[in-house]
């Protein structure tokens, strides 16, 4: 075996064992969502092109948070998704690593704050229930 050989060998190892850890991140985060399931909202807060990917068009980053503390998240989706700082998005995670995270863009929610005499409370109302503020927020952009 010659040495450009061993070179091409070392380099499709390389290579296979990069694909090898990607997947098992991935299989590792739907694992750890499934078994430590929770949700909450959370509020895109940043768009951006994704160049390098046919099946998504745009990156979104977002924050929520967990027991008083913030987290942050990436995800892909198409560009009809709108960024308003009044919108939150179902953000499903792991109570056992809130880093392992992912977004749901199916439905916009808009956040309200309740105070019931001497408790605030906070609710997340569907946007489609609310017609009126649906059509100004889409108007806007």
């Amino acid at each position: 075996m010659n040495k450009s050989n061993r070179i091409r060998i070392f380099i499709y190892l390389g290579f296979i064992l990069i694909i090898g850890f990607i997947i098992s991140k991935s299989i590792k985060k739907e694992n750890d969502i499934s078994e430590n399931y929770s949700f909450t909202f959370g509020k895109i807060y940043k768009k951006t092109k994704n160049l390098t990917d046919r099946n998504c068009s745009s990156n979104y980053y977002y924050e929520f948070y967990f027991n008083g503390i913030k987290y942050s998240g990436e995800d892909c989706g198409h560009d009809y998704f709108i960024v308003n700082d009044k919108l939150y998005c179902k953000v499903e995670f792991s109570t056992a690593d809130p880093n392992q995270n992912k977004m749901y863009f199916l439905d916009l929610f808009l956040q309200k704050t309740i105070n019931n005499g001497n408790k605030i409370d906070t609710i997340y109302e569907p946007l489609s229930e609310n017609k009126e503020i649906a059509d100004k927020i889409i108007n806007l952009h």
